[in-house]
């Protein structure tokens, strides 16, 4: 399972059975560290996950960003119940975004619903290509 950590949301992904390919799965509401850590766990049980990579939130300067803080939190309460690494996120998002742009901007709101997945899909995809 891949998981690109946000303040208001998490995007999810899983990979095939084989770990060679990653798709975006969902996007859930960040409800508070402890609870979203439960409901990730609940998921991992559910789709039979072996591993999280979790993104790894830094700046230009390879220093943690703000939000790192709050991925750390998280990874220390899955790591209780699964094995939780690391993987650099850096542009993640904007590459998951640029199927959606255009000339003007992001498309229209909603056409994007699944851009915090497709950034998880990203991390995990990176993971799995690093480790071949």
């Amino acid at each position: 399972m891949g998981i690109d950590y946000g303040t208001k949301r998490i995007g999810i992904a899983l990979s095939d059975e084989g770990g060679m390919m990653a798709f975006p799965d969902r996007v859930i509401l960040n409800i508070g560290i402890g609870a979203s850590a439960k409901e990730i766990l609940s998921m991992c049980k559910e789709k039979k996950v072996g591993m999280v990579v979790l993104g790894e939130s830094r700046n230009f300067k390879g220093e943690e960003n703000i939000v790192m803080g709050d991925i750390k939190k998280i990874k220390e309460i899955l790591e209780k119940e699964i094995l939780v690494v690391y993987q650099n996120e850096m542009f993640s998002s904007a590459e998951a975004a640029r199927p959606y742009r255009t000339h003007k901007g992001i498309r229209e709101r909603g056409e994007n619903k699944m851009l915090d997945a497709s950034a998880a899909a990203i991390i995990l995809e990176s993971y799995l290509a690093s480790s071949c």
